[in-house]
């Protein structure tokens, strides 16, 4: 096991037992504010820009980060869910996350096949982003989104992405 999956394997136990000993600490640690969301859809080069309150009901940009995030394959798509928008609005603050380059969101059936997608992927449900990060800060955003304890978290470093979703129980993977 190389020494970089060996760090993240004891980040994420770390991190997964703070976050099980003291929920609401972990909760408390960021902003709760309005914030600027800035995200970029790289498979098309659209991006939308707006404010977002993580706490709201943000239905427009909701609905437009949805169209934004389509199966850019098919053109299909199902509303992505708003805690995944939330999540980057709240830790977008961190130094060199004012954007964020989403590289997958809501995958159809058949786009979720031709890329050796799980069967069972939260993309297929909308409950799930691929964003890709300065490698420098892989591991920190992985740790702060496994904080707010969504569900899932990957690390892909070697394809400079992680993915995160809101299926509800924790999981972490390293791939």
């Amino acid at each position: 096991m190389d020494t970089t999956r060996r760090r993240w394997m004891g980040w994420t136990t770390g991190a997964a037992a703070l976050c099980l000993a003291r929920p609401a600490l972990a909760q408390m640690r960021y902003r709760r504010s309005i914030s600027r969301l800035h995200v970029i859809f790289t498979p098309t080069g659209r991006e939308w820009r707006g404010f977002w309150d993580p706490a709201g009901a943000n239905e427009e940009g909701t609905e437009a980060l949805t169209a934004l995030c389509a199966d850019h394959r098919t053109g299909a798509r199902v509303p992505i869910d708003r805690r995944l928008w939330s999540a980057l609005a709240l830790i977008g603050g961190d130094p060199g996350l004012a954007r964020w380059e989403v590289i997958s969101g809501y995958r159809s059936q058949p786009s979720n096949i031709e890329v050796g997608g799980a069967a069972d992927s939260q993309h297929r449900r909308g409950k799930a982003l691929d964003v890709r990060l300065p490698p420098a800060l892989l591991e920190r955003t992985a740790l702060r989104i496994m904080d707010l304890r969504l569900g899932g978290v990957g690390l892909y470093p070697q394809h400079g992405f992680l993915h995160f979703d809101t299926r509800g129980t924790p999981a972490t993977w390293y791939g």
